[in-house]
Formats: structure tokens, C-alpha cells, sequence
């Protein structure tokens, strides 16, 4: 004779939003302990991405829950997912089997894309005018670096002065 089990399992889901960050998010416990948290999340700023977590915990003993952490740069949308195996919800189906759950989802900017994003063209346009400005006005000229390695096949550029 066999034993067959019955699994059972409840969907937990949700909409959440926190700053420029929002989606939706569905946490699916079994009774035989399984787990699957899987959310889509997307940034609808225009100027730099977000750090994020997003957490769900189940209103049962036990504090059990699940964790996402990651990065949406700004207008970006994608799919984040964990899974595993909990024994102690298995021991205790009977506790998760009706319990709830809440979401939290927090949102930290990221401010060194931000930076980024507005002093590389800055640098960018003073670096032209460094080599461009010599240049044009007759004052200097750009040559291959001398003492760039025969092997090393990376372009690199100097301005040099011109002599009088």
C-alpha cells in the first residue's frame, strides 16, 4: 500500500509601492514546507534607478517570511524570485494554513548613478576642451603616446605642446 499526501498551499499576494518603486508580489507557501516568493517591480523615475528590498512576513509563529533585495535603474520593470524549503512551516502547517501576511517595501535612491550621470558628461566636455582648445588655436598637437607599451594596442592620445 501506498501513502499518498495531499498538498495544500496558499497564494499571499500584493501591491506595493514606495517612491518611485512599485508592483506587485505573490508569496506561495505548501504544507509540505515549500515556499516561492517572486515579485515585479518597476522605477518610473526619470533620473537615476533605486536600491530596493521587499519583504514578506506571514502572521503565523514564528516570524517566517522572505526577502528580495536589488537595483531598477530609472524607467526600468523586472522580476525578482527566491525559493526554498522550510521544515518549521511543514511542522506547523496548521498555523500558516489560515494566517495572513503583510508586505514592506523600502526604496533607497541611487545617488552615486545620480552623480555619475551628471559629472561624466561635465568631464567629458572639460576633457575636450583640454585637448580640443590647444588644438584648434595652433598651440599644440595631438600625437600617439610615446611611451605607450608596443603591446599594449589601447589607443592613447597625448596633447603636447608646440615649441617655439
Amino acid at each position: 500500500m501506498r501513502d499518498l499526501i495531499a498538498l495544500e498551499f496558499r497564494d499571499h499576494p500584493a501591491q506595493i509601492e514606495a517612491g518611485d518603486v512599485s508592483g506587485h508580489l505573490k508569496a506561495t507557501i505548501w504544507n509540505n514546507g515549500d515556499w516561492f516568493f517572486s515579485a515585479a517591480l518597476s522605477d518610473d523615475g526619470d533620473i537615476a534607478g533605486d536600491f530596493f528590498t521587499v519583504e514578506i512576513k506571514f502572521n503565523a509563529p514564528g516570524g517566517k517570511g522572505a526577502r528580495l533585495e536589488g537595483h531598477l535603474d530609472a524607467g526600468e520593470a523586472r522580476d525578482f524570485m527566491t525559493r526554498g524549503n522550510d521544515p518549521f512551516i511543514r511542522e506547523n502547517w496548521h498555523l500558516f494554513r489560515n494566517a495572513g501576511s503583510s508586505a514592506r517595501l523600502r526604496v533607497t535612491a541611487d545617488v552615486g548613478g545620480v552623480i555619475a550621470g551628471v559629472l561624466f558628461p561635465v568631464l567629458v566636455v572639460l576633457t575636450l576642451g583640454l585637448i580640443v582648445v590647444p588644438v584648434v588655436d595652433g598651440s599644440g598637437e595631438i600625437r600617439r603616446c610615446r611611451d605607450q607599451d608596443p603591446f599594449n594596442h589601447d589607443v592613447c592620445l597625448e596633447v603636447v605642446p608646440k615649441q617655439h
